[in-house]
């Protein structure tokens, strides 16, 4: 098996910009643990949340309002980022391989 980065494009999360959630993104092609997911802001918090089915989605690490790096340490099947303060100007991206079988 080998990986490969993945692209700008599949790594940029949609998010809200209001209080609310951005749309879901199937992840279950990448290898997550150990990878991060910078969040550059300059207004607002979100919160990184994650799922398996879709539905069910759980936080992932406290909230953040300052530019930062989440550490992933499980593979997830979705991720999506949910504003949960103010109204968030910034980008979330996804820093991590995709798995070549």
């Amino acid at each position: 098996m080998s990986k490969r980065s993945i692209s700008p494009a599949e790594a940029i999360f949609a998010t809200s910009a209001g209080v609310g959630v951005g749309a879901a993104k199937d992840v279950s092609r990448f290898d997550l643990v150990g990878a991060s997911v910078h969040v550059e802001r300059t207004t607002g918090t979100v919160q990184l949340e994650a799922s398996n089915d879709g539905t069910n989605f759980i936080a992932i690490g406290s909230a953040v309002s300052a530019d930062t790096m989440v550490v992933l340490t499980a593979n997830y099947r979705y991720l999506r980022v949910r504003t949960t303060a103010a109204t968030f100007a910034g980008s979330v991206t996804l820093h991590a391989h995709e798995l070549l079988y």
